[in-house]
């Protein structure tokens, strides 16, 4: 089960506590059966198939000339544009005040959320992490979407962020 920790981590509770200003923006898109993004993530922890991929991640540095505001736009942005209301997810921007490679501020985004695609249909968090049967859906997992891991998606997410960074740059007369 590496989604609770990798969760945890970036949410930064448990063991991982992090300084209060570290964490600057957090936003989840969650079910209904699940009161806090620990708890989904503790469940698909437990429930996804026995080494079976749990999560995928979205990773990316943010401007430091931007506000946090306008950062947190970016991000809200960019996940209008990728998992809309289509997957569970968690995102947080970590807003370390000295990365230790550059000695600069080190603003970045943690996207979490799982490759199940949402079809309208209500499960449990028992059978959300199921395998899917397109024979009888309604008592099978939501299906798993591989599009994420292809090449090409990788290549049109990234001009995608360059981009949408880029338009904030010029919003803000930043070169």
């Amino acid at each position: 089960g590496k989604a609770l920790a990798h969760s945890s981590y970036i949410q930064g509770i448990d063991k991982y506590q992090k300084k209060e200003n570290e964490i600057g923006y957090m936003t989840s898109h969650l079910p209904k059966w699940s009161e806090s993004s620990k708890k989904f993530w503790e469940s698909c922890s437990t429930y996804e198939r026995k080494n079976g991929r749990e999560y995928r991640e979205f990773r990316f540095s943010l401007p430091n000339e931007l506000s946090l505001e306008e950062n947190t736009k970016i991000v809200d942005e960019f996940l209008d544009k990728t998992l809309g209301k289509n997957f569970y997810y968690t995102a947080v921007i970590h807003d370390k005040e000295i990365s230790s490679f550059s000695g600069k501020q080190n603003t970045h985004c943690h996207i979490m959320f799982s490759e199940r695609q949402l079809d309208g249909i209500e499960r449990n968090e028992k059978t959300f992490f199921k395998r899917y049967n397109s024979n009888n859906p309604q008592l099978s997992g939501a299906k798993k979407i591989e599009d994420f891991k292809t090449k090409d998606k990788l290549l049109e997410l990234r001009k995608y962020t360059e981009v949408l960074i880029n338009d904030y740059y010029k919003k803000n007369n930043l070169d």
